[in-house]
């Protein structure tokens, strides 16, 4: 038997005399053992009566990660002061020997100092898995302001109103 994925065997016995002991790689489970990283497991299951039957069950690593993306917007129009930073979903993932390369051909999980844009990436496993993707930072609108004065006829009693609109409040 063959398991795609990453981190479970689980095991339903059937004929024999229940109750049903099983071993999975040398340790005794109730029917499931978890948290298991890919390879070939030996799984004996043994009978009330001292029947065993053994088998290999394999586990293959063919998952891609899920990759979190955190960003912080460029914060003023035009700025290059962007950030993206890339999270991998799981320690497993995090552990492996892998590679972020970003479309300029920067590698790593985190980029500063971004201007608005779209930013692609590939992710690489040594095993050979792959994921690309595109992160997007926007652009703040350019700040604007409009000027209203209002004067009643003398010096003292002029009023100023300003509006301001675009970038990144508060202003």
């Amino acid at each position: 038997q063959t398991l795609t994925g990453l981190g479970r065997i689980k095991i339903a016995p059937s004929g024999g005399t229940p109750p049903y002991t099983i071993n999975i790689n040398g340790r005794e489970v109730d029917s499931t053992f978890d948290e298991l990283e890919a390879g070939t497991y030996p799984v004996t299951v043994t009978d009330s009566q001292g029947c065993t039957k053994t088998r290999t069950v394999t586990v293959n690593d063919q998952r891609a990660p899920t990759i979190k993306v955190n960003k912080t917007p460029v914060s003023c129009h035009d700025g290059a002061d962007g950030v993206i930073r890339l999270r991998l979903d799981s320690l497993f993932y995090r552990s492996r020997n892998f590679t972020i390369q970003w479309q300029d051909g920067t590698t790593g999980t985190e980029r500063q100092g971004l201007s608005a844009g779209s930013y692609a990436f590939r992710y690489q496993d040594q095993k050979g898995i792959m994921v690309r993707d595109t992160v997007s930072l926007t652009d703040p609108r350019p700040v604007r302001y409009r000027r209203q004065t209002s004067s009643a006829g003398a010096a003292e009693d002029c009023r100023v109103n300003i509006s301001i609109t675009g970038g990144t409040k508060p202003y």
